[in-house]
């Protein structure tokens, strides 16, 4: 009885059913394992699919509109400088690599459905979910609706089968990902994913055919969770300047989300967040197993001061 006096709650508010999805959907995509975190879009997507099972919902087209277009809005205001400044430096590539790759995805994609006979609603939602390109359920949308010889009530379990597959294949179009880039594709191409990232440093930030060495945004400012199993637990502040040279220092130190004093003589602990300032190279020597790098405001917000310091004379 209770469930059922729940569920027609959220099929009745259909505002506080939206706001409810996006709270706990945030708070769920906080949640870590290990290294892995599901993120806000797929702990809501879950969320989403969990109350979905209350009842039908009458969600107007209007506020679907709006919520989809803002989430599009979003994305291309948090990317656009750096997609006009990457066309710049190297244009023709990433058209080239976009039209194949949109290619290749969409031509597998329909042999896959042809094989297996997809509907082209289910269709539409599995390569926005599973290419995690969330655009593609505007274009299904609006292309549903300017079918013709198709009933509204066609119209609308159409699109509710869009939906529904891109919400399933979302998360395994994330976690897929992942899985390929870190384990499958370095295995694949022969590569140390470690090694090529630290050349690919080197490479970035030292520039050989110059007249003098230049180096490049040098010193940088991460913070790691200390994780269960660490190499570092037990040592002390002074033991890993020491054990890097010196070029990496250990600015703060949190302690069950509180800043503690940090001395040479401290020592980490499971669970302790260290915000490091240092070179690039050190920073990537440093990252072992069982460190979670985090990038709250409050473990990297420290005030760095730049000195010119001049030479003018040499002691013998």
């Amino acid at each position: 009885m209770m469930l059922k006096e729940l569920s027609a709650f959220f099929i009745h508010n259909v505002a506080l059913s939206i706001f409810f999805c996006l709270a706990l959907g945030y708070l769920i995509g906080k949640a870590r394992v290990k290294s892995f975190r599901l993120g806000a879009t797929v702990g809501t997507l879950i969320i989403g699919l969990l109350v979905g099972l209350a009842g039908t919902f009458d969600i107007s087209p209007v506020i679907k509109t709006i919520f989809f277009s803002l989430f599009i809005f979003v994305i291309g205001y948090e990317v656009g400088p750096a997609f006009f400044g990457s066309f710049k430096k190297s244009g023709i590539k990433h058209i080239i690599h976009a039209v194949f790759f949109a290619t290749c995805s969409l031509a597998t994609a329909l042999i896959l459905f042809k094989v297996f006979g997809i509907s082209p609603g289910e269709g539409a939602g599995i390569v926005s979910g599973a290419l995690t390109n969330s655009a593609g359920i505007g274009t299904a949308s609006s292309a549903i609706l300017n079918l013709s010889g198709l009933s509204q009530d066609a119209q609308k379990a159409m699109q509710t089968e869009v939906a529904v597959a891109y919400a399933l294949t979302y998360v395994f179009g994330t976690v897929g990902v992942i899985v390929l880039l870190k384990n499958i594709a370095p295995k694949i191409l022969g590569v140390d994913l470690e090694e090529a990232t630290k050349k690919k440093i080197e490479s970035i930030n030292f520039k050989d055919n110059a007249s003098e060495k230049t180096i490049i945004s040098a010193i940088k400012m991460r913070a790691f969770r200390i994780g269960q199993g660490s190499v570092y637990i037990g040592k002390s502040v002074l033991g890993i300047e020491k054990e890097y040279n010196n070029r990496l220092t250990i600015a703060k130190l949190f302690r069950n989300d509180q800043e503690i004093e940090v001395s040479q003589e401290s020592q980490f602990k499971e669970g302790d967040v260290i915000t490091l300032v240092g070179d690039l190279l050190s920073m990537v020597e440093f990252k072992r197993a069982y460190l979670q790098e985090t990038s709250e405001k409050k473990y990297l917000n420290i005030i760095l001061q730049r000195r010119d310091v001049v030479l003018t004379q040499v002691l013998q």
